[in-house]
């Protein structure tokens, strides 16, 4: 799923749209070296395991978890956060696949508190559920494109939702 850097975007973004890797906006093309750089900052070898989701049979890898957050737009030191995110989501627990699979259109609600969210500048503030804060925006939208490339949870397969809402692009913010 990473590409060569001298590939034009355009294709590439229209590429990714057509293979369904996408949330239908345009993503950024994940490179080798942007891949690296993500799984450099977070500590995590590509191979390594951040969870597995009962009865599906799928386990989520590191390199898939640091690819969607390339396409999602965030830097590097936001992937400690998206990995926690991850975590919580494959935990037995929480039983992923009612709400990931229902057909009310439920969103993850990623709630972000401390100091990693002061750290990210993770908005709690005005608009915090809004547009113009990258870490919100961004972290959001690599779990999403996680769940959808990684989890199979996409549109009309196991995401069966009848209407979806807008809180499925990205919903994050700071407690």
């Amino acid at each position: 799923m990473t590409t060569d850097a001298a590939q034009d975007p355009r294709e590439l973004i229209e590429a990714y749209y057509e293979a369904g890797w996408t949330d239908g906006l345009p993503v950024v093309p994940p490179t080798d070296a942007s891949v690296e750089a993500m799984l450099a900052a977070a500590g995590l070898r590509g191979d390594e395991v951040i969870g597995e989701i009962p009865g599906r049979n799928t386990v989520v890898v590191a390199d898939k978890v640091a690819i969607n957050a390339v396409m999602a737009g965030c830097l590097p030191e936001y992937l400690p956060v998206v990995v926690a995110a991850l975590e919580g989501l494959c935990h037995p627990d929480f039983a992923y696949h009612g709400p990931a699979s229902s057909t009310g259109g439920s969103a993850m609600v990623l709630i972000v508190n401390g100091p990693v969210a002061r750290a990210l500048g993770i908005n709690s503030g005005n608009n915090a559920f809004g547009q113009g804060h990258r870490p919100n925006a961004t972290i959001g939208r690599a779990v999403r494109l996680v769940m959808m490339n990684a989890m199979n949870t996409r549109p009309g397969l196991l995401d069966r939702a009848t209407l979806g809402n807008p809180g499925k692009y990205s919903f994050c913010f700071a407690e």
